[in-house]
């Protein structure tokens, strides 16, 4: 199931503001990452869990990575 609109250039703030209003939860559909922490002076494990991450959506039925929400206890 994604939450979100599937084509991506076609999502809009009113979507993401939903999200956060209905306080939808992180799971196996859908992540939530403030900032994109990995460059050349990341740590290894950083790195490796964040591209875990990644990979895990795309190694099921994908699902909605969204960067620029910040979340708490997976509540964005």
């Amino acid at each position: 199931m994604f939450l979100l609109n599937p084509d991506p250039t076609r999502i809009t703030a009113a979507d993401l503001q939903a999200l956060i209003d209905n306080e939808v939860i992180e799971s196996r559909d859908i992540e939530y990452k403030r900032i994109v922490g990995i460059g050349p002076k990341t740590d290894e494990k950083k790195k490796i869990k964040f591209l875990a991450g990644v990979s895990s959506f795309a190694n099921t039925d994908g699902g909605d990575f969204i960067i620029g929400l910040r979340a708490e206890n997976g509540i964005p």
